[in-house]
């Protein structure tokens, strides 16, 4: 049973969450309760929670994300007096408690990692169509405890790799599952307030999203394109001269936010200028 901790305030969903009856069912105890951020943290530093349940004032509500930086693994999902809602947001931070904490028992496992995993195969699903509404994609976000900002303008670039086949077979024998894990340790970076993210999609292409962080500085978007594309061709020169493989950059596109991802990345894949 995963162990939750609820930040709220409000009495009305500290009710809601003390009269609340499936939590086994959904896979969790009945959670510990504090009221602000400084309890939350003095909590959590005694005992340990699987997810942090959040129902604050604004303010009080920066302060814990922000102190919540000390457990980038810790899914945030926000609480609610509706047992309706309190049943949707358990399921889905289930759902990515089960992806971070699964058994890989001949690997060292890192939680950390893990996170970083599940946030990959969550943008993965996102580029190739699978996408949730608006407010979903919003939920996960934060249970992934990513840092993109969603409000902001994000690029995204195709990247092809057509020598793929060849290469596989010539100088790279590991599977293309540790290839795409080399790439894009490559490829994934943190730069001047803009994290970079890379998707493979099959054998022959790979999509980067290039999207400035939470909390950074406003940038024009010709700032935003040069970091990318500059992060980009430097790797692309680095995995050409330590692996021997070449990629070329397709299409580079600036877009008003990052749900509008999944649409640019159909035309991008039929080719659609």
């Amino acid at each position: 049973m995963y162990k939750l901790l609820l930040v709220s305030n409000r009495q009305e969903v500290q009710d809601a969450f003390a009269s609340f009856e499936h939590w086994e069912a959904l896979g969790f105890r009945p959670p510990r309760t504090t009221d602000s951020c400084d309890n939350a943290v003095a909590c959590l530093n005694m005992h340990h929670a699987d997810a942090v349940a959040v129902a604050l004032p604004e303010a009080e509500r920066i302060r814990l994300m922000k102190a919540l930086e000390e457990w980038p693994y810790l899914p945030v999902m926000q609480a609610s007096e509706d047992p309706a809602i309190i049943t949707r947001n358990l399921q889905e931070t289930e759902q990515v408690l089960s992806r971070i904490h699964v058994d890989y028992s001949n690997d060292r496992y890192d939680i950390r990692e893990q996170m970083l995993m599940a946030r990959h195969a969550y943008f993965r699903r996102f580029l190739a169509g699978y996408s949730d509404d608006e407010q979903a994609f919003r939920r996960k976000l934060k249970l992934l405890r990513s840092h993109m900002d969603p409000d902001k303008q994000c690029v995204l670039m195709h990247l092809q790799l057509d020598e793929m086949n060849d290469y596989m077979e010539v100088q790279w024998h590991y599977g293309v599952e540790r290839l795409e894990v080399a790439i894009r340790n490559i490829l994934r970076a943190e730069k001047h307030g803009v994290r970079m993210l890379l998707s493979m999609d099959g054998s022959k292409d790979a999509y980067l999203i290039a999207c400035p962080m939470l909390g950074s500085e406003k940038m024009t978007p010709e700032e935003l394109l040069a970091i990318a594309e500059e992060h980009v061709d430097n790797g692309i020169e680095h995995l050409r001269e330590y692996l021997g493989l070449k990629i070329q950059k397709d299409r580079v596109v600036l877009l008003p936010c990052l749900y509008d991802l999944p649409e640019e990345a159909k035309k991008m894949r039929s080719g659609i200028a």
